[in-house]
């Protein structure tokens, strides 16, 4: 972990250090606009909270859905560091991606989602945005009639196509791929419709979980729509050079959070994931 740690570290000075992305202010007020504080509750009330089956979240690695446990321990310090520091700068729209495929994004990006939901009134909303090979219905075990797509094309309303998973957690996923995501993600449609779901149901974070980077465009298309990224990148397959990539590409678009370190067969002590962050 040391030595992933020292290469960043000096990859990072190598290329100088990147000057930070302010957050957009229209983004960071639009919840506070054109909507009343109890139009944003009955809006929120009126998505559908669902009851999962805990088996089946454990059974796709799901750990945070009850009370912090040890196995939930890491993604509870992931979530509590991720708060603070959006909190610090004022941020509000968060991607997680990483480099290559089936790394575990997904599940990391439920896990967080699950460790927020036991944070009373703290509401998130979680989005797929990785509609190429969208999985997100399957881990939570949700049955979507509607898409991430239809909803950020304006085809239908958040309350009729996302799920609450929690009092103060609201889902939206995908039942079908997309054949290509990238031309959704950079029409300005988009950009308007997530600036509308701001202003309606007045979330403290939205999460979106993204494609793999060089899987394709998507993940590029999709970054000017945040404030700072995650990235997750799997132990012993991942490269430093693939991180130290992931992370100049993001840099050029928005903010660079840090390094999730996943599927590690060698945690450090008394924790489930070792991860750099930064």
């Amino acid at each position: 972990m040391e030595k992933l740690q020292a290469a960043l570290e000096k990859a990072r000075e190598h290329r100088g250090t990147a000057t930070p992305v302010p957050p957009n202010r229209e983004k960071a007020l639009g919840a506070t606009r054109g909507n009343t504080r109890s139009e944003q509750s009955l809006s929120w009330e009126n998505i559908p909270e669902v009851a999962l089956d805990l088996q089946h979240l454990l059974d796709h690695r799901i750990l945070t859905s009850e009370a912090s446990t040890d196995e939930s321990a890491g993604f509870d310090l992931l979530r509590t560091k991720i708060q603070l520091q959006m909190e610090k700068n004022g941020w509000k729209r968060l991607a997680i991606t990483s480099p290559t495929k089936a790394s575990g994004k997904t599940t990391v990006c439920a896990n967080v989602a699950f460790a927020l939901s036991r944070q009373k009134s703290k509401r998130t909303i979680v989005f797929e945005m990785d509609m190429r090979r969208p999985s997100m219905a399957k881990t939570y075990g949700l049955n979507p009639a509607r898409s991430t797509a239809d909803l950020l094309r304006g085809d239908v309303e958040l309350e009729d196509q996302a799920f609450r998973i929690g009092p103060d957690v609201a889902v939206s996923c995908n039942p079908q791929s997309l054949v290509s995501p990238s031309d959704l993600f950079l029409d300005p449609r988009t950009t308007e419709q997530l600036k509308r779901i701001e202003r309606r149901f007045a979330p403290d974070l939205m999460i979106f979980d993204l494609p793999p980077i060089y899987a394709g465009d998507d993940a590029t298309a999709f970054f000017p729509n945040v404030d700072c990224v995650l990235l997750v990148a799997e132990a012993e397959r991942c490269t430093i050079q693939q991180i130290d990539k992931s992370e100049r590409e993001i840099a050029e678009h928005t903010n660079f959070l840090g390094v999730v370190l996943n599927k590690c067969r060698y945690p450090e002590e008394q924790e489930s994931y070792g991860y750099s962050y930064t």
